[in-house]
C-alpha cells in the first residue's frame, strides 16, 4: 500500500505483478481498469538490478516510423523491461506490424509488457507468440482482500467481508468505480463503521459514468450483464445431499475416494448447486497440495462467481474459508465477522462449518487447540445438527491435541461429553492410535485408552499427524543397508529381508500378510490389537477378531522362524495390548531413514550448511521409490500415510532443486525439479521449483510448456 503524489492510495497487487513477470505480456482492459497504475507499480517494486522503461504512446505513434524511432531510443538505454502504455493506438492499423515484431523478438531481447485498451487485430495463436502471456480485463477487477485493504488504508475503516462483498457487487470491482465511491464517502465526512459505507453505497450520487478522457482510443468499461441467478429453491441446504454423501468417505480416511466423488459433481451443469458446493469442498481438501497462493486465488474466484449467481450462503461460506485460511486482511477478525453474520441470520449450519474450518486450518498450521470447552461445544452442536461423524472428527482433533500437548490432561478427555459420541462413530474409529508414537508412562496409555473408548475416527492427510521421532542410527546405515540384519522397505512395494535373504510369506493366509505390512507401516512403533482387529476383520465381533489376530501372529512368527531360530518371536513383538515389528539400531527401515534424512536436512539448512542439506535431501529423494505399499490399494489404513509421504518426497525434491540452483548446478536442479513433479504433480511447490529452474536457465520454451502443464493441472483440480 502506498500514497502517490496526488494523495490517492494505491493497493499493491502482487498477483498481477507476478503475471507481468512473463517474457512477453499483453494487458488488455478498458479505461479505469488500473493499467497505468499497475505499470507504475511495476517500476516501483522491481528489483534494483532490473531497469524498466515505460513508454506512453499517443496518436502520433500510429505511424510505424514514429513508433520504430521511439522504440529505438528506448532500446539504446539497454533496459531489462520495456512497458508500452496506451498501446490501443498501435495494436491495430499500420503500426501493428511493428508491435508484432516486438512481441515475437527472440531470447535475449528485453521483457515486453504491452497495456492496451482494445484487443489487437492480429492472431495471438500464431506460433511466434507462444511466449506471450495474456492478462485480460476480468483479472484487473479488485478482489475481496484488495478492496478490504484499500478501504482500510484510504478511509481508516476495517470493513467486514460481507460489506466488502456488497461493495464489489455494486461496483463490479472496477478500480475507477471503487475509487469514485470512496471519494464520495470522504466528501460526506469521516466514515467510522460499515454502516457509513452502506449508507454511501445507497446514495445514487456516486453513480456517474466515466468521462471519456483524453486519448479516447480505449473503451470505457461497462458493468457486464449479470450471469443468470441461481434458483433459491435449488439450494435447500448449505451442503446438498449429494455433496454430503461425497465427503462421507473422509470419515474413514479415504481422501482419494472423496475427491473422486466430488470431481464427478464438479462436472455437473455449470449452474448446479451441487457443482458449486463440490468445488469449495475440493479446494478445502486440496489446500495443502495446492499451496496458499493457488488456494486463495481459486477461493476468491469461487466467491465472486457464487455471489454473482445469487448463491449468497455459499459465497459467505467461501468468505469465511478465506478468513480461516488467513487470506484476508485482519483474517481472524474477518472470520469472526462472517461467523457473527451467520449467527445473525440464524444460519446455524454455516456458523458451525466456519468454526470447524477455523479449527482445521489451526491444525494444518501446527497450532494445538487450547480452548477445549469451545471445541467440545462445537462437536456437540454438529451432533445436534445430525452430523455425528463431523462431531467425531472434532473430538479426534481434541484427542490429538492431548497426545501432542502436555497442557491437556487425560481426565479432560474422559468426560461424559466426549463419551456421548462413542455409539455414533463410523467404523475405523481407532485409527487415531496409528498416528501417535507409543510412549512409556501412564499418561500416554490413558490417552490411548480414552481415544479407543470414544471411537475417534482416523485422521486423513488433511490433518497434520504427529511425526515419529527418528531413531538414532549410524550415518552409513541410512542408505547403505545391504549389511543390515533386517531390511524393511515400504516405498514402491513391500519387501522384507532378513540376513540378506528375501522373506517369502506366501504360505501364510492373506490376513497375516496384511498384518505384516500394517506393522511395517508403523516402522517399529506399536499398533493396538483392537485397531488391527477392526481393520483386518471388520465383520467379526471384537472377541472373535482378536482371536483371529492371535492366530495370524502365530502363523506369521512360524513363517519367519525359517530365516533364523527365534526370528519370528523376536521380530513380531507384543507390547502390552499392542504389536510391533521390532527394529534394532542396526536394522534398516526406509520410512525411518527417509524421516531421518529430512530432519537432518532441516537442521543443516537452519545452520547454513547447504552442502549437507543437499546430500540429505538427495538421499531422501533417492529412498523414495514410489508410493507407500501400493499393493494395498485404497485401503483406509494406508491412504493417509501414502499421501503424506508422497507430498513430503515431492517437497523434498523441490527444495533440493532450489538448493542446487543456489550452488549454480543447473543440471542437478532441473533433475530434482522434474523428479518433484514426477513424484506428485499435484504439489504446488514442485511446479514452482520447475518454473524457477527454467526461468533461471533462460529456457523460455520449456518455461512456457511447464506453465501450460501447470495450468492444465490446476484446471483438473477444479481451480479455474
Amino acid at each position: 500500500m502506498r500514497t502517490p503524489p496526488g494523495g490517492k492510495v494505491d493497493v499493491i497487487r502482487p498477483r498481477l505483478l507476478r503475471r507481468l513477470e512473463a517474457p512477453r505480456v499483453l494487458l488488455i482492459a478498458g479505461r479505469g481498469a488500473g493499467k497505468t497504475t499497475l505499470l507504475r507499480q511495476l517500476t516501483e517494486t522491481h528489483a534494483d538490478h532490473d531497469r524498466i522503461t515505460v513508454l506512453a504512446l499517443g496518436p502520433a505513434h500510429r505511424r510505424p516510423a514514429v513508433l520504430e524511432d521511439a522504440l529505438g531510443a528506448v532500446l539504446a538505454g539497454r533496459p531489462d523491461t520495456i512497458a508500452l502504455d496506451n498501446a490501443e493506438h498501435v495494436v491495430a492499423g499500420p503500426a501493428a506490424a511493428v508491435l508484432t515484431r516486438l512481441l515475437a523478438a527472440p531470447e535475449g531481447f528485453p521483457r515486453i509488457v504491452v497495456a492496451s485498451g482494445i484487443a489487437p487485430d492480429f492472431a495471438l495463436a500464431r506460433a511466434e507468440f507462444t511466449a506471450v502471456s495474456l492478462v485480460e480485463e476480468c483479472e484487473l477487477v479488485l478482489r475481496l482482500d484488495e478492496l478490504m485493504a484499500l478501504i482500510r488504508h484510504q478511509l481508516g475503516v476495517r470493513v467486514a467481508p460481507d460489506t466488502a462483498a456488497g461493495i464489489l457487487d455494486a461496483t463490479g470491482g472496477w478500480p475507477a468505480t471503487v475509487r469514485r465511491l470512496l471519494l464520495h464517502v470522504q466528501c460526506q465526512g469521516p466514515a467510522r463503521t460499515d454502516g457509513d459505507l452502506l449508507d454511501a453505497l445507497a446514495d445514487p450520487g456516486w453513480r456517474e459514468p466515466l468521462s471519456s478522457g483524453a486519448g479516447g482510443a480505449g473503451q470505457a468499461w461497462r458493468l457486464p450483464n449479470p450471469p443468470p441467478r441461481a434458483d433459491p429453491g435449488a439450494a435447500p441446504a448449505l451442503l446438498p445431499p449429494r455433496v454430503f454423501r461425497a465427503v462421507q468417505p473422509l470419515a474413514g480416511g479415504d481422501v482419494v475416494g472423496a475427491t473422486r466423488l466430488l470431481d464427478a459433481l464438479v462436472r455437473c451443469p455449470a449452474d448446479s448447486w451441487d457443482a458449486w458446493a463440490a468445488r469449495l469442498a475440493l479446494l478445502i481438501i486440496r489446500a495443502p497440495l495446492l499451496g496458499t497462493t493457488a488456494t486463495a486465488d481459486a477461493l476468491f474466484r469461487l466467491e465472486r462467481d457464487a455471489a454473482a449467481r445469487g448463491l449468497t450462503r455459499l459465497a459467505r461460506l467461501v468468505r469465511g474459508t478465506l478468513g480461516a485460511a488467513a487470506a484476508l486482511p485482519s483474517a481472524d477478525a474477518a472470520l469472526r465477522d462472517t461467523i457473527a453474520a451467520c449467527a445473525a441470520d440464524g444460519d446455524a449450519v454455516g456458523e458451525a462449518i466456519l468454526e470447524a474450518l477455523a479449527l482445521l486450518w489451526q491444525l494444518r498450521s501446527g497450532v494445538v487447540p487450547r480452548e477445549r470447552d469451545a471445541v467440545l461445544d462445537l462437536a456437540t452442536r454438529f451432533d445436534a445438527l445430525g452430523c455425528p461423524d463431523v462431531a467425531g472428527w472434532i473430538t479426534a482433533a481434541l484427542v490429538l491435541a492431548g497426545i501432542e500437548g502436555a497442557h491437556l490432561a487425560p481426565p479432560e478427555l474422559d468426560g461424559r461429553r466426549i463419551a456421548a459420541f462413542q455409539d455414533q462413530m463410523s467404523r475405523g474409529a481407532r485409527d487415531l492410535l496409528a498416528v501417535a508414537e507409543s510412549e512409556d508412562g501412564d499418561r500416554s496409555g490413558r490417552l490411548r485408552a480414552s481415544a479407543l473408548r470414544i471411537g475417534v475416527p482416523r485422521l486423513p492427510a488433511a490433518l497434520r499427524p504427529i511425526e515419529r521421532a527418528p531413531r538414532p542410527r549410524g550415518a552409513e546405515s541410512v542408505l547403505h543397508s545391504a549389511d543390515a540384519p533386517v531390511v524393511l522397505t515400504c516405498f514402491g512395494s513391500f519387501r522384507l529381508r532378513i540376513g540378506g535373504r528375501d522373506v517369502d510369506v506366501s504360505s501364510v493366509r492373506p490376513q497375516a500378510r496384511t498384518l505384516l505390512r500394517l506393522l511395517a507401516l508403523s516402522a517399529g512403533g506399536p499398533v493396538h490389537r483392537e485397531w488391527i482387529a477392526e481393520i483386518i476383520w471388520p465383520d467379526l465381533p471384537l472377541d472373535s477378531a482378536v482371536h483371529a489376530l492371535h492366530v495370524s501372529v502365530s502363523s506369521l512368527r512360524r513363517a519367519l522362524n525359517a530365516y533364523g531360530h527365534g526370528t519370528g518371536g523376536r521380530l513380531v513383538e507384543r507390547r502390552g495390548n499392542a504389536y510391533a515389528l521390532r527394529l534394532d539400531r542396526f536394522d534398516h527401515c526406509d520410512l525411518v531413514s527417509f524421516d531421518s534424512r529430512l530432519t537432518a536436512a532441516t537442521d543443516a539448512r537452519a545452520r547454513g550448511d547447504i552442502d549437507t542439506a543437499v546430500r540429505q535431501l538427495d538421499g531422501a529423494v533417492e529412498l523414495y521409490l514410489g508410493d507407500v505399499l501400493p499393493e494395498d490399494g485404497p485401503a483406509d489404513w494406508v491412504v493417509g500415510t501414502r499421501e503424506r509421504y508422497r507430498a513430503r518426497a515431492a517437497e523434498a525434491a523441490a527444495a533440493l532443486a532450489l538448493l542446487e540452483l543456489r550452488r549454480a548446478d543447473t543440471s542437478a536442479a532441473l533433475h530434482a525439479a522434474e523428479r518433484a513433479v514426477e513424484i506428485d504433480p499435484w504439489t504446488d511447490a514442485a511446479w514452482r521449483a520447475l518454473t524457477t529452474v527454467h526461468r533461471s536457465a533462460d529456457d523460455l520454451i520449456a518455461l512456457a510448456r511447464t506453465e501450460e502443464r501447470y495450468r492444465r493441472m490446476l484446471h483438473s483440480l477444479g481451480v479455474r
